[in-house]
């Protein structure tokens, strides 16, 4: 183990305050590991960002909108689903 990796090393229960979360949360979003930032900001949401200011509710807004689910793919996917119903019970059945 490196010296870095000792150093992001946590018990996973460890309640080190929102802005310790919200620093991992982005750490983790830029490393790609969108299941932990869903996990940590799910924990941050939970308080509403309570012991945060200003400027970290906003990061946290962010990181919130980054991986929320993008409803113009939402539309998109259901139109293609539609169309292979329409395609379906128009040619065969």
């Amino acid at each position: 183990m490196t010296t870095s990796d000792a150093s992001d090393a946590q018990p996973a229960g460890a309640d080190d305050g929102p802005a310790s979360r919200l620093q991992r949360a982005q750490a983790a979003h830029d490393a790609g590991n969108y299941g932990a930032v869903g996990e940590l900001l799910t924990d941050l949401g939970e308080g509403l960002g309570d012991g945060l200011d200003d400027a970290q509710r906003a990061q946290l807004q962010l990181l919130r909108a980054r991986t929320e689910v993008d409803p113009v793919q939402v539309a998109v996917l259901c139109a293609c689903l539609a169309g292979l119903c329409v395609v379906a019970f128009t040619y065969v059945l």
